[in-house]
């Protein structure tokens, strides 16, 4: 049997109902359970409602990644604007605080680091001095050496962290 316009009607009213049978025929009124149940096999209507459903997800998926951007680039911008205004502050002490001024610096670095997705480890790293590299450098090449040269397992590397001393 051809697929008809009548039921792909019925259709859209299983598959708007979440493939809820009972409540189509509830729905509709002048299909019974069973013509359903056939259509549902003949047209291979789970297949359909699989396909449909998976597009939604993509593009559900799509539309929040979207989302999430733009609000990651809403606080990069908040932060700029607050690391801005902190900075003239300081400037020209324009606020009641020296340390209300420095202390809105940092908040908005640590906002604006937080929004483009930058570890707490990596800013760690980056204010270390030369010789402090070194020091920890030279430190992981010794606890590696005591492995017999090779990288600990990820259970013991995850009871320490690679900054501690």
């Amino acid at each position: 049997m051809k697929e008809t316009a009548k039921h792909k009607k019925i259709f859209e009213e299983w598959y708007k109902n979440n493939r809820d049978t009972d409540k189509t025929v509830e729905t509709l009124g002048t299909v019974s359970r069973m013509t359903i149940y056939r259509y549902i096999s003949e047209f291979a209507w789970h297949n359909r409602a699989d396909k449909r459903d998976a597009e939604a997800a993509i593009i559900a998926g799509r539309i929040a990644e979207q989302t999430q951007a733009q609000i990651l680039i809403d606080h990069q911008e908040g932060a700029r604007e607050i690391k801005g205004l902190a900075l003239k502050a300081l400037k020209e002490m324009a606020m009641d605080k020296y340390s209300d001024a420095v202390s809105a610096y940092f908040k908005a670095v640590e906002l604006e680091r937080k929004s483009v997705g930058l570890p707490e480890h990596i800013l760690e790293i980056s204010t270390l001095s030369d010789d402090d590299l070194d020091r920890r450098y030279a430190d992981r090449i010794a606890r590696i050496s005591g492995y017999g040269g090779r990288i600990p397992s990820q259970a013991q590397s995850d009871s320490e962290s690679v900054l501690d001393d």
